[in-house]
């Protein structure tokens, strides 16, 4: 798992209504995430670490640390699996 997420440099993410749109400008890619899963690619700058990441989430949705962790586990690891995020340098 990345340590230090950040947006891959072709990444670009928009607001729309209550998703996020993140598009991949490599191969023209659109994929659509929740509110949730925006806010976190928004964390996603390369100086946060994912525990610092669940923190954050945590206390935006006043949810428990642990699901927190959980949760930016699975986006992340599915983000990086598609080339979203990358680690930062």
């Amino acid at each position: 798992m990345i340590d230090y997420p950040k947006l891959a440099a072709e990444v670009e993410l928009r607001e729309c209504a209550q998703d996020v749109v993140v598009y991949d400008k490599r191969g023209a890619k659109i994929h659509v995430v929740n509110a949730t899963a925006g806010a976190i690619l928004g964390w996603c700058s390369g100086s946060a670490s994912a525990p610092e990441i669940a923190g954050k989430l945590a206390q935006t949705y006043g949810i428990e640390l642990e699901r927190a962790e959980r949760d930016v586990r699975a986006i992340l690891a599915t983000l990086e699996a598609s080339g979203v995020i990358t680690q930062s340098a």
